[in-house]
């Protein structure tokens, strides 16, 4: 099911050209289905190798031999990750904000520990990215998810020991004029392939709703509608039915609800298959999934 957004907090901060962050893509493969594609997270600030990073410590952890330091740049109002192997240095962000989750953990079945990297980069509403990295005998960043304006975490949904991680597609963000506070956001679950996380459309497939309940999702959520577009919470579980293998109950679930003397379904329905477009696991072909 969709969420609504977390925001991030303190100031946006300036990015420029110098890190190493991961995959610019992220490539779902669904059977017999066209490759969608998300982006991840741009290129961010890294801190030179051999610099040194001073200021009050915030936060020290140590996995075997890395030490991981949070430290503050009271000079910049900035926060830098340090992470070193027996005083070398092999990883290092500039952000407005980080948090250290799981530090130690095997998170990618190799029987390696990691840790889960929470980095805040300020500004309105805005942005949370998140990293895995192994600090094993060798040291690994698995590419840097894009969390945007809410959340990166973790969760073992397909039960098997690694987690997947979860983030939320803000693409409807203001569309049709809709609040932020009021965006449908659907979670999109990404599982790790070899080196890096690829969109799992088959962990985020669902069971069709039968007809009875489609029929009652469409008189609750329609209750009171008459004229304009749609109610957020209608066209918003609609989108969860496409995000959930069920493009086709989705359309069928607004041909449902909309009234009879309302016009502009058709133009409504074209414009929300537009802004679907690009979206994981979705193509105009998906709406008709083989039997």
């Amino acid at each position: 099911m969709s969420r609504r957004f977390r925001v991030a907090v303190p100031l946006l901060l300036a990015a420029t050209a110098l890190a190493v962050a991961g995959r610019w893509w992220w490539h779902a493969r669904p059977p017999a289905r066209a490759a969608a594609a998300l982006p991840v997270a741009p290129p961010i600030r890294a801190i030179p190798p051999d610099s040194v990073i001073e200021g009050p410590v915030v936060e020290q952890q140590s996995v075997g031999d890395y030490r991981i330091r949070i430290v503050a740049d009271t000079a910049s109002h900035e926060r830098v990750v340090d992470i070193t192997r027996e005083g070398r240095r092999v990883f290092a962000r500039r952000s407005a904000d980080f948090r250290i989750e799981r530090a130690g953990q095997d998170l990618t079945g190799d029987g390696q520990p990691d840790i889960f990297l929470i980095e805040f980069t300020g500004g309105l509403h805005c942005c949370t990215r998140g990293d895995v990295l192994e600090l094993g005998r060798t040291f690994h960043d698995y590419g840097t998810i894009d969390g945007a304006d809410g959340d990166v975490t973790l969760d073992d949904v397909d039960h098997d020991g690694i987690p997947e991680i979860k983030v939320g597609d803000f693409r409807f963000a203001y569309w049709r004029d809709v609040p932020f506070s009021d965006t449908p956001v659907p979670d999109v679950i990404l599982k790790l392939h070899g080196d890096h996380y690829e969109v799992a459309c088959d962990l985020m497939r669902q069971p069709p709703p039968g007809a009875a309940s489609l029929r009652e999702a469409a008189r609750n959520l329609a209750r009171g509608w008459t004229t304009g577009d749609p109610p957020v919470d209608l066209w918003g579980y609609a989108v969860d039915l496409v995000y959930s293998g069920n493009a086709a109950d989705a359309w069928r679930l607004l041909d449902i609800a909309w009234p009879r003397d309302n016009p502009g379904r058709a133009d409504f329905l074209s414009d929300l298959k537009q802004q679907l477009l690009g979206s994981p696991c979705y193509t105009p072909e998906s709406e008709h999934p083989a039997s």
